[in-house]
């Protein structure tokens, strides 16, 4: 799978995809360098699910994302079930990640695959300190964003108005 993925980036010409081939308790991604991981139908199987989250959070720049899409199921069983059916329920998910760190920001509802199964589509956060004054800034994700503040100096070329309040 991996090198199918590999000459498809190649093929399409997307550089920002790097596929790399993990264990099953760590993803082998560089620590703090990573703009968005993305998990489709695979974290239901996760048997060192907070060893995964914990390697995804240290591979995250700060106030990037994690999106895990899965199928969909009902709260209230014990894991193990989930993963023999191929589901997992939102909550749990959750839950999971709030405890390696990461901040819930949105789940997108009503996805429905062509057999009329519905999927979980989770994103994440690894927060930014409140002091932080940027934005996630990788291919493909918002540039810094600068405050007004009478610390800040312009950047060479750049003009902008920097009043004090």
């Amino acid at each position: 799978m991996v090198e199918e993925i590999r000459h498809w980036s190649v093929e399409e010409h997307l550089r920002q995809v790097i596929p790399v081939l993990g264990a099953e308790d760590d993803p082998h991604l560089p620590d703090g360098q990573v703009d968005a991981v993305l998990v489709v139908n695979a974290y239901h199987e996760m048997k060192a699910y907070d060893a995964m989250l914990h390697s995804f959070y240290q591979a995250l720049t700060l106030g990037c994302r994690l999106v895990i899409i899965e199928p969909e199921a009902k709260p209230g069983r014990p894991r193990a079930e989930y993963q023999k059916e191929h589901v997992i329920p939102a909550e749990l998910v959750k839950d999971d990640a709030a405890r390696n760190g990461f901040q819930f920001v949105a789940q997108h509802p009503d996805v429905v695959a062509p057999d009329q199964h519905h999927w979980l589509v989770l994103v994440f956060e690894k927060p930014r300190p409140k002091t932080e004054q940027y934005r996630c800034g990788g291919r493909g994700f918002p540039q810094p964003i600068w405050r007004k503040s009478r610390l800040a100096k312009p950047l060479d070329g750049v003009k902008r108005n920097n009043t004090q309040s």
